[in-house]
């Protein structure tokens, strides 16, 4: 009986003491795994991209300079423009006139791309004829281009389409295409990089990421969400710096800010570039 009454005067309390002790160090220890210094987002292991809308402000990149196009063997493509400058038949007050430029190369399959080009505007001012003779208004469709690389067996064009209305300025549209100089063959990015798609596409990122955040109210709220779904169909132009994105008007950004281009140079990529 004394040592029945002994354990209950002594050992209870000391058995109560190291449960209370073990029950705080489980507290303890659930609050560091927690991060007591704040909440940290959950991160997908499995995502190689993080998601754009809780990134920090991104930094300016900084990438050794590189000059990958310095060896690079200048093309033979050349040839006179492919021109159409003409006004449709309108009957009434209205008119539509379609002036357009196109590079002709000497290589047949790059140039039926931009005879296809060219009837592409025809009949887009064609279509244009019975609306400009219902309210007398004037229509005017203007393409044109310039070649941003013709070195390296790759020949890269930036073409403009630009439709007046009345007089006024009306939308403007982006055209990229970038052909390999001796098969004609209109070349993406993929043909460019000899690594998966989200490794060059997480680099080239970055660039886009810095744009953005040196002008926020520039762009939409969303837009670096948006700049990272148009990959890998986004307008891209190779020049003798490096790789220009090419973001159409209202992409990413008020119709105010115009076609946004933002150049990756060579030494952001050098590591990663191959030629077709």
């Amino acid at each position: 009986m004394k040592k029945f009454r002994k354990f209950f005067m002594l050992e209870l309390p000391r058995a109560r003491f190291m449960s209370m002790l073990g029950l705080a160090l489980v507290l303890l220890m659930s609050a560091c795994a927690k991060g007591g210094g704040g909440d940290v987002p959950e991160q997908d292991s499995g995502a190689f991209l993080p998601d754009a809308d809780v990134m920090p402000p991104a930094p300016s990149p900084n990438y050794p300079d590189a000059d990958l196009s310095a060896d690079w063997a200048e093309n033979a493509l050349s040839g006179p423009s492919l021109l159409v400058d003409r006004p449709l038949e309108v009957d009434g007050t209205g008119s539509v006139y379609i002036m357009g430029i196109y590079p002709q190369t000497g290589n047949p399959a790059i140039d039926e791309y931009y005879e296809n080009c060219r009837d592409d505007l025809e009949q887009l001012g064609e279509s244009y004829i019975e609306e400009a003779e219902e309210y007398g208004a004037a229509y005017h469709l203007e393409d044109d281009y310039i070649i941003t690389l013709n070195a390296g067996g790759v020949f890269s064009v930036s073409r403009t389409r630009e439709q007046l209305v009345g007089g006024a300025r009306g939308g403007l549209d982006v055209f990229c295409e970038t052909f390999q100089a001796d098969s004609g063959k209109l070349l993406v990015l993929d043909d460019f990089f000899s690594v998966e798609r989200d490794v060059y596409t997480a680099r080239m990122l970055e660039y886009v990421y810095a744009e953005i955040d040196k002008n926020p109210e520039r762009f939409w709220t969303d837009a670096k969400q948006i700049s990272r779904e148009l990959f890998p169909s986004l307008p891209f132009n190779i020049t003798p710096n490096g790789i220009s994105l090419v973001f159409p008007e209202y992409s990413i950004s008020f119709g105010a800010s115009g076609i946004i281009t933002v150049d990756i140079p060579w030494g952001a990529i050098q590591e990663f570039f191959k030629l077709p």
